[in-house]
């Protein structure tokens, strides 16, 4: 793996010294969790509960989210007219399981390991627990996977620029997110930022929807793109983006022939008005049926003040009846108290028009869908939200502090709330919270180390006569080392 990794950084580096200019940044994080505990449990909790099933891990190393490093390389021409971007993520190259090309290990009550699966332990036979091994995957596909390539020209010097690539984490102007992750001490998006701009629900037309290189909350779409930037009197700009991204378009039949459209269309216009307002206008056409537009406003007037307001609306036809009427709203703001206090805050409703222009009335041979994320339990997928279809209106908030404490630590606190408004069977989702407070420590130049401490918890009764509530509750000890340079 050393080797590869190595011969990438070389290679990007011999290929840079033709540019005039070339930038190397890397970003390695490994988040772990140290302890957890999810437990599941109907009626009363302990020994008087109807079923209960209990979850605990010690020292996982990739409990909070995968081992990731990040390597971004960026080379452009003498005049800046033209170069190339992209970025790969280095992931861990072992996994957990057994080797298929070892032997397998099995463990017994009495505490002996043996390579047999079953054996006689104390006068009984028993089948053996497997051991969860290390396995070596140290292959190119398994642990380097391209996150971001984009190669752009301005055409003849003119302001007019083209481009192509492939974007994992979404091609957005990223200010409208409101998202410092230096707020939450770099804590992952269960604590911090659960949603992008868009829908909450799961395959949603406009999740995500300030991505227009991607549909629905995909990722690594080839995309191609034009945009020219329009200077106006007073401080004014417009900026014009349109972009093809390869899709399913249609297909269509006529007089014998079969003509295949291979690419969706999104579009976006901005204008900003220096130090007044900013905004964006989003045209997304994934499919020829189906239309999502947005409209996001950021206001500049308050000084130590960032926020975005705006929503989405959908409208699609045929096959994809359920989305149409679909709207979302946020609204995010981020505030310097003081130059030690920062809080920030993330609000969204999203809702379906299940029917006759009325949310929580049933379509016919429309049902609700499951939200696209959860954040009960020590990675968030504890509970019914992800798994329940039949949910027609939903609210996120989550509100985040920071304070400067030294030059060495931060005290952070993130709490989540999410809570299904409308839907249509007798369940009730109860309200899912969340909340973590941490502390950030400045180790070394470039480096911190977060660790936090996390309650969540959620309660689900599917409306059955007589039938107690589920309840979902979570403890744990969540961290992130990273190194960024």
């Amino acid at each position: 793996m050393k080797k590869i990794v190595s011969a990438v950084v070389v290679g990007a580096m011999v290929v840079g010294s033709a540019f005039a200019d070339a930038k190397i940044t890397m970003n390695g994080r490994l988040r772990p969790t140290f302890f957890y505990n999810d437990l599941t449990h109907t009626g009363q909790e302990g020994s008087n509960a109807e079923s209960e099933s209990n979850a605990r891990s010690w020292m996982n190393l990739e409990g909070y989210a995968d081992f990731t490093d990040t390597l971004k390389f960026a080379f452009t021409n003498s005049d800046k007219t033209a170069g190339l971007t992209f970025s790969v993520n280095v992931t861990n190259g072992n996994s957990s399981g057994s080797d298929s090309l070892g032997t397998k290990l099995y463990k017994y009550s009495d505490g002996t390991v043996s390579t047999e699966s079953s054996a006689i332990i104390n006068d009984k036979k028993e089948s053996g627990t497997e051991i969860k091994t290390s396995r070596s995957n140290n292959k190119l596909g398994n642990f380097l996977t391209l996150n971001q390539f984009d190669i752009f020209a301005n055409v003849f010097g003119t302001p007019l620029k083209i481009g192509a690539g492939s974007w994992k984490d979404g091609f957005a102007d990223g200010s409208y997110r409101v998202k410092k992750d230096v707020d939450a001490g770099n804590a992952e998006g269960v604590d911090f930022e659960r949603f992008k701009l868009g829908s909450a629900f799961k395959g949603a037309p406009s999740l995500f929807i300030d991505d227009i290189a991607n549909f629905a909350g995909g990722s690594n779409a080839l995309s191609l793109y034009a945009e020219y930037p329009l200077a106006l009197d007073d401080g004014m700009k417009l900026t014009f983006t349109a972009v093809a991204v390869k899709a399913d378009y249609d297909v269509v039949e006529s007089a014998g022939v079969k003509t295949t459209y291979a690419s969706g269309y999104t579009g976006r216009i901005q204008f900003s008005m220096e130090d007044m307002l900013n905004a964006e206008f989003i045209l997304k056409q994934p499919i020829s049926n189906e239309h999502v537009f947005g409209l996001y406003l950021k206001p500049l007037m308050v000084d130590g003040l960032d926020a975005t307001v705006g929503g989405s609306y959908t409208y699609a036809t045929g096959g994809n009846e359920k989305w149409n009427g679909a709207m979302d709203f946020d609204l995010r703001a981020r505030y310097q108290v003081s130059p030690e206090l920062s809080i920030t805050t993330f609000n969204k409703i999203s809702m379906l028009d299940a029917g006759d222009g009325v949310v929580g009335k049933s379509k016919e041979n429309t049902a609700g869908v499951a939200v696209n994320s959860g954040i009960v339990g020590h990675d968030g997928k504890l509970g019914k939200l992800t798994s329940g279809k039949d949910i027609t209106k939903v609210m996120w908030n989550n509100i985040s502090a920071r304070y400067k404490v030294d030059d060495m630590i931060t005290a952070t606190l993130n709490i989540g709330l999410i809570n299904v408004l409308s839907n249509e069977s007798d369940a009730d989702y109860g309200i899912n919270f969340r909340i973590t407070p941490g502390a950030q420590l400045y180790i070394a130049s470039g480096a911190t180390f977060w660790i936090g401490a996390t309650y969540s918890r959620a309660s689900y009764n599917s409306g059955a006569a007589g039938k107690d509530d589920d309840v979902y509750s979570s403890w744990s000890i969540p961290a992130i080392f990273r190194v960024k340079m």
